[in-house]
């Protein structure tokens, strides 16, 4: 299983993997951070009424560990299946996992008002496609 305590310690891997040096990935973690906090929802969807918190029988054993499960999977674009395998989580669970994160995300990154050209593009082409999906339901 994957995590981000054992790529921290590698920057090129950690570059490869999310398109950020060490650096800017703890930056990012700071806003990725207290756009959690600022979250009301679940990772269920619901209405959140206590502040998030990382329990025992989480996948992820740290904030830094969700910033980087969805940095990963918006650079590498893998399949939900194959990137919950890396990180020892269900596909279903992963992409629970993945549109929870991928809103926080989105918030910590309007925040910051930049990011790296990948995970921009990536972000560029997921809104598009979710753009063109409402369309037609309309």
């Amino acid at each position: 299983m994957i995590n981000f305590e054992k790529i921290a310690c590698k920057p090129t891997e950690l570059l490869s993997m999310t398109g950020y040096t060490l650096d800017e990935f703890n930056a990012l973690l700071r806003s990725f951070e207290e756009a959690l906090l600022e979250s009301n929802q679940t990772l269920e969807g619901k209405e959140r009424v206590n502040k998030p918190s990382i329990y025992k029988n989480s996948p992820f054993s740290s904030i830094a560990d969700q910033l980087f499960f969805i940095l990963t999977y918006m650079k590498q674009y893998a399949t939900q299946a194959m990137h919950g395998q890396l990180f020892g989580i269900s596909q279903p669970k992963a992409n629970l996992w993945i549109h929870y994160l991928m809103a926080i995300l989105s918030s910590a990154l309007d925040k910051k008002k930049r990011c790296p050209v990948v995970i921009c593009k990536s972000l560029m082409r997921r809104k598009l496609r979710f753009t063109h999906m409402m369309v037609l339901s309309e």
